[in-house]
């Protein structure tokens, strides 16, 4: 056997096996973190828009339950400031019947717009909610709308 020509090649073919594994490794965790960022930032924004969605309104029996589970959410994968903030919301809505989660609402918006590379937003949360009947004429011209979609 000649060495000088089966050393440079078993060298080659070991320096190609530890690249090949070393480069496996690195997009494997760098899956496994996109897999968790994404696990995260989907739970959250589904957590802050059952928050959201139960502001405001004058009966909430309809949305306890998906409040109840967006908590539960928040304590899991929020981050510490979070996890605090809807503490002190659980604990006001269970002592008083009402909390505050405009504090929460925040700390989800900024960090989610942060998480999605989205520009910061300043300000207040606020809620969009439209009280009472439709008008008939008004449905009709929903109705008209919707038809030519």
């Amino acid at each position: 056997m000649r060495l000088d020509i089966l050393l440079p090649l078993f060298v080659t073919t070991l320096v190609a096996i530890a690249g090949w594994y070393i480069v496996h490794r690195m997009a494997s965790n760098r899956d496994r973190i996109n897999k968790k960022r994404d696990l995260r930032v989907k739970y959250l924004i589904e957590a802050y828009q059952a928050i959201e969605s139960a502001c405001s309104r004058g009966e909430n029996a309809p949305y306890r339950e998906r409040l109840e589970r967006a908590v539960g959410d928040v304590q899991l994968f929020g981050n510490s400031e979070q996890v605090q903030l809807a503490k002190k919301f659980s604990t006001d809505m269970e002592s008083t019947t009402f909390g505050d989660p405009r504090s929460l609402l925040v700390a989800l918006r900024d960090d989610l717009r942060r998480e999605l590379n989205l520009e910061p937003v300043k300000g207040e949360i606020w809620h969009f909610r439209i009280t009472g009947e439709v008008s008939p004429q008004t449905q009709g011209q929903f109705e008209k709308q919707e038809n030519h979609r």
